[in-house]
């Protein structure tokens, strides 16, 4: 899939809170689960899973506007929507801090938002 015109928007119920388009450049949603041996003599190969890891990244361009919208919302949960050529992606979301970018002459100053998924992404 090509990505154009997505969206990325933080909200309450219906209620946008925040359109996070213009500062967003990729969002990364990644959830693992560990895997335990169980084996036995009778089930060698037998496996369970353990704990369920959820986590997200969203890098964006690092502006004073940027850290301004974000900066209050950080510790509060929110649904997390992100608008795909195909679809609509959901998560509720925690965002723990707004960290502050590398600052370079004459180059784009990147972020990486932190983002504590409290479930597993659903796409519709």
């Amino acid at each position: 899939m090509i990505v154009k015109n997505a969206t990325v928007k933080l909200k309450t119920g219906a209620t946008i809170v925040q359109d996070l388009s213009c500062y967003v450049t990729a969002v990364e949603l990644s959830t693992s689960a560990e895997l335990i041996d169980t084996g036995t003599f009778c089930d060698p190969a037998s496996k369970d899973s353990g704990i369920v890891t959820r986590e997200g990244t969203i890098m964006a361009l690092w502006s004073g506007d940027m850290y301004t919208d974000l900066q209050p919302l950080v510790g509060n949960t929110y649904d997390l929507e992100i608008v795909v050529p195909d679809g609509t992606i959901t998560v509720e979301c925690v965002i723990p801090h707004v960290p502050f970018g590398r600052f370079e002459i004459g180059q784009r100053v990147e972020v990486d938002i932190p983002i504590i998924l409290n479930e597993e992404p659903t796409f519709a």
